[in-house]
């Protein structure tokens, strides 16, 4: 007896944050390309921190500010997401002081990680949680100010040489 993993059915209101998540999976795949090919940490660290302020930060503060603020103080789900931003903050701030392998293999681990949790956890729990008026707002801003990253970054490290 084989398990399928069905798709994940989002709501319409918040789609377009987790059609980004695909965008972040693949920025962890490239780092994790870039430490297996022996590419210079300074390289794989400027392609993240680029992508961070490109994208990832506008993205962490629409799901902070849209979703995760809405629901109860006490919600742990919701902490837990919160806290989990702060952590890849921190270790973004790490790479950007100290580029490693070891900090870009824990900022993939840890950013994996967090969009697997959100995807599968935090935001049915949201959508559970939040009335659809909420999520009717939520769905109003991003119309007005989501974009998805257009990288054109140069250095495709991640590429085949």
């Amino acid at each position: 007896m084989t398990t399928e993993k069905k798709p994940i059915k989002r709501s319409p209101y918040i789609v377009a944050l987790s059609r980004d998540h695909h965008h972040t999976l693949l920025l962890c795949w490239k780092i994790r390309q870039g430490i297996a090919k022996n590419i210079a940490a300074a390289r794989i660290a400027a392609y993240a921190l680029h992508f961070d302020k490109l994208f990832l930060k506008t993205h962490f503060r629409q799901e902070e500010e849209l979703l995760f603020t809405k629901l109860p103080p006490v919600d742990e789900l919701g902490r837990q997401g919160i806290g989990e931003h702060a952590s890849i903050r921190a270790l973004l701030e790490k790479i950007s002081l100290q580029p490693s392998y070891a900090a870009l293999n824990e900022f993939a681990f840890e950013l994996d990680n967090h969009i697997r949790f959100e995807e599968r956890t935090l935001f049915p729990h949201i959508e559970k949680k939040l009335s659809e008026q909420q999520l009717q707002y939520a769905a109003e801003v991003l119309d007005k100010e989501h974009q998805s990253p257009d990288d054109n970054w140069e250095d495709i490290f991640w590429e085949k040489q």
